[in-house]
């Protein structure tokens, strides 16, 4: 169990800094499951407020496996430029902790000149385990005939 009691605020009106405490003492190990926390502040003459939260626990908890689409290449407007896809579509994630999010650096609708830059699929689960991959997009003007 980790100790919560530094992300609580409490204040009193008399007691410039209330005791805070927490049901769970921290480094207690939770079994799997959801897990009622309570934060309590204490003032100067013992009067108490609390609030409550749940901690949920997830067994078997790693970071998530993602894998990039192959590289790819972007056919150049007639102003040879162009615009960055979303990729994220195209990536796999396998494993993690629950539902996870998918980003990609540069973002979605960066502008392209011609060459290649490198393009980064980040995973990230509900624990906030992460895994990155990394591919290639050319935005190429290559004459057709």
């Amino acid at each position: 169990m980790v100790d919560f009691t530094g992300l609580a605020t409490a204040s009193d009106n008399c007691t410039v800094s209330p005791a805070k405490s927490q049901s769970h003492v921290p480094g207690t190990v939770l079994t799997v499951g959801s897990h009622t926390v309570t934060i309590t502040a204490t003032d100067d003459v013992s009067l108490t407020g609390n609030c409550t939260f749940t901690l949920t626990v997830q067994a078997g908890c790693s970071a998530p496996t993602v894998t990039c689409p192959a590289n790819q290449t972007v056919a150049a407007n007639g102003s040879c430029a162009g615009t960055l896809d979303d990729y994220t579509g195209l990536a796999t994630v396998v494993g993690g902790c629950g539902n996870g999010t998918l980003t990609q650096s540069p973002i979605t609708g960066t502008a392209l000149s011609l060459g290649t830059i490198q393009v980064t699929v980040t995973a990230t689960d509900e624990a906030s385990n992460t895994n990155s991959c990394t591919f290639n997009v050319t935005l190429s003007d290559r004459p057709t005939l």
